[in-house]
């Protein structure tokens, strides 16, 4: 067994030394799946950056309404979006953060908050977090434009094994988000067609990647 595992380290560890370079055409997103009450289906939206460093996360019908006649439910939406990846032989990829943009109207007195936590099939039991960001309405009547960024608590990543350097890559990357409303005076309450205006809320979730190393987990 010490020389069956003593042989795959040199191989893995070659085959770091002759790596080539990573080709982005050759990493993709094969399948996506999304579930929850704040994306009903056909409704998110996926694209990928040419260099593969970025998701993006294009979600339409995500409204959120609180105040007197709404309940809880109505205030605050959950999605699960599943992103099946595909990528090239002697590679991994690691989350390092997320960011939000989006149009809002929101009254002085209702507080948003964003809530984004990610995992990854090849570390089953495994969770990585971003700070809650938050959104504070104002007494205006005119759109608000919302950026935020947020790093996660722990860098997550794929895994290396001795198959990641002989046989392309398919691993599943999963993206929890929550959104939700809180009235932060009695008197407070959204408009009727909600918090959002009609523009979609967008999601970025950045990605690095490096080769393959003489280790079965390399991030």
């Amino acid at each position: 067994m010490r020389a069956v595992l003593s042989l795959l380290g040199l191989l893995s560890a070659a085959a770091a030394q002759t790596q080539p370079a990573l080709n982005t055409s050759d990493i993709t997103i094969v399948k996506v799946a999304h579930s929850g009450n704040g994306c009903p289906q056909g409704t998110v939206g996926t694209s990928f950056s040419p260099d593969r460093t970025t998701i993006t996360l294009s979600f339409d019908a995500v409204q959120l309404w609180a105040g007197p006649g709404y309940t809880s439910r109505d205030a605050s939406k959950n999605c699960q979006v599943q992103l099946e990846m595909k990528y090239p032989p002697g590679w991994q990829f690691a989350i390092t953060k997320s960011r939000w943009h989006g149009y809002f109207q929101l009254p002085d007195g209702i507080r948003a908050g964003f809530y984004t936590s990610f995992e990854i099939s090849s570390q089953d039991t495994q969770v990585a977090n971003v700070p809650t960001a938050t959104l504070n309405g104002t007494d205006t009547v005119t759109e608000q434009l919302f950026n935020a960024e947020g790093a996660v608590d722990r860098e997550l990543g794929s895994m290396c094994t001795p198959r990641s350097y002989t046989a392309g890559v398919s691993d599943r990357l999963l993206v929890r988000d929550r959104w939700s409303l809180t009235r932060m005076r009695s008197d407070a309450y959204t408009r009727d067609e909600g918090w959002m205006d009609d523009l979609p809320l967008t999601q970025q979730v950045e990605l690095r990647w490096q080769a393959c190393k003489a280790c079965s987990q390399c991030f």
